[in-house]
């Protein structure tokens, strides 16, 4: 495979990566098998990490409200020229887009996309394509396992679990 990587030279580029919050709704019967009847609360960014090509990470938790979360996103978008996420056309970008919407801020300036998840189905016939498995693959490391009480700690607040999430953050 021929790949020629000139024209990333001299480019802003950026790893991003973000963690959701689950939407919490009532309903009347398994979720799975029924329709929600009532949204309390909408999906919310809990968490985003970041790093500058040849920089350090940089991460942040916020279970309350993603609203300073976006500014610092927004920024990290406005700076870059290019963004590398893996799944990041189809879940990363399109989230954040919908939070800067929802909190009616104006898009960053243009940037081009790198998707892993993208890259790994066309050029590499990989046994799995999640970011969890390449990294197996290629020893680079595996994403640490949560469980859904680390996520329902954060959601309540408590700074252990913020602490602990911050604490097992994959290094990009």
């Amino acid at each position: 495979m021929k790949t020629n990587f000139t024209y990333l030279e001299g480019k802003r580029i950026l790893f991003l990566d973000i963690e959701t919050l689950p939407a919490l709704g009532f309903f009347w019967d398994k979720p799975w098998e029924t329709s929600i009847m009532h949204v309390v609360k909408d999906w919310q960014i809990l968490s985003f990490s970041a790093k500058w090509l040849g920089g350090s990470q940089e991460t942040q938790i916020d279970h309350k409200t993603d609203r300073v979360l976006l500014k610092r996103i927004w920024k990290l978008l406005d700076e870059a020229e290019i963004v590398i996420a893996h799944n990041g056309d189809k879940f990363d970008i399109r989230k954040i887009n919908a939070r800067f919407l929802f909190y009616n801020m104006p898009p960053p300036s243009p940037y081009r996309t790198v998707d892993t998840l993208k890259v790994s189905k066309r050029y590499f016939a990989m046994l799995s394509n999640k970011q969890d498995d390449i990294g197996a693959y290629l020893k680079t490391g595996r994403k640490i396992k949560t469980d859904k009480y680390l996520w329902l700690d954060c959601i309540k607040g408590d700074k252990k679990a913020s602490k602990r999430w911050l604490s097992i953050t994959p290094k990009m």
